[in-house]
């Protein structure tokens, strides 16, 4: 048996061999190739980077089944981040600083996708945010933000310029928001209540008892409605054709009261005039739309 050990243990080493392994890296640690002043050496479950032979971070990872725990050091710093995944899936990052102070960070999904993270130091504050999705493609609509259980802000991502969230931008700041099962936005400030398609196009407006509706013939504008649901029931429609308003219908308790046509020649508007829902004048408009031409009875 004296004999086979140094064969047995010179096997072993064969098998496991112990090496490590440079490799030519940028300044993030990402493997290039060509000539770089970085490099990466690996040695067990450990890599290094090095910049002109002096090592500046280590990442070490830990794997326990579906669980992995990637720690970054910063040796310049002395700053540390410990960031867990479970089933590839990243559910914590904590960051330690030199001075021993610490941030934790977690993240929690539903269906795949992240629903919040949430942000907490070594003494208990924290910051939530909420991610708002689409629930027709998944895709995100808004983000809420608090911060000790306050709301602080919330941001609006569309493709359209009218809602973009921006910081000094006025267009929309804070409010309440839900999403409807069509994927239109509902948002509410002041007591007035909008809608939004997900392209950033308002739908519909309330404040108080008027309502504000708005359709489109898919991006293009073609009537917007103002009603009001108190007596005398008044309604507006106002009718587009290439951005132009072109028919403007006025009603009172569901009777038709007045009807401005601009489709004419020139845009010179044509009002009939109504009377318990029967025509009674027809008033004809010089191009000015101030002067009248002519007026026609019935």
């Amino acid at each position: 048996m004296k004999r086979t050990l140094p064969v047995i243990l010179f096997s072993a080493l064969l098998l496991f061999p112990v090496f490590s392994e440079r490799m030519p890296a940028n300044m993030l640690g990402q493997i290039i190739s060509g000539e770089t002043e970085y490099f990466i050496e690996t040695e067990g479950n450990t890599k290094t980077l090095y910049h002109d032979d002096v090592p500046v971070r280590t990442w070490t990872e830990d794997v326990s089944g579906n669980d992995r725990t990637v720690t970054e050091t910063d040796l310049e710093t002395q700053t540390s981040i410990v960031s867990t995944y479970s089933n590839s899936v990243l559910v914590s990052r904590d960051t330690v600083n030199a001075d021993a102070s610490s941030v934790k960070t977690t993240y929690l999904y539903t269906e795949g996708s992240l629903l919040c993270t949430t942000v907490t130091d070594e003494e208990d504050n924290s910051s939530v945010e909420y991610y708002l999705r689409n629930p027709s493609d998944g895709s995100l609509i808004a983000v809420r933000r608090f911060e000790n259980t306050e709301l602080v802000g919330q941001s609006y991502l569309y493709a359209a310029e009218s809602l973009y969230r921006n910081p000094g931008s006025s267009v929309i700041t804070e409010g309440v928001f839900s999403v409807t099962e069509d994927g239109n936005i509902t948002y509410e400030r002041n007591g007035v209540s909008y809608t939004y398609r997900r392209d950033g196009k308002i739908l519909l407006e309330k404040e108080g008892n008027i309502t504000t509706e708005y359709l489109y013939d898919n991006d293009d504008l073609i009537s917007i409605t103002v009603s009001s649901d108190e007596p005398p029931y008044e309604k507006t429609v106002t009718e587009y054709e290439e951005g132009n308003a072109v028919l403007i219908t006025n009603f009172r308790n569901n009777q038709m009261v007045e009807l401005s046509d601009y489709s004419g020649e020139n845009g010179a508007m044509v009002k009939t005039v109504y009377s318990s829902g029967a025509p009674v004048a027809r008033i004809y408009y010089m191009e000015d739309n101030k002067r009248v031409q002519r007026v026609e009875y019935y």
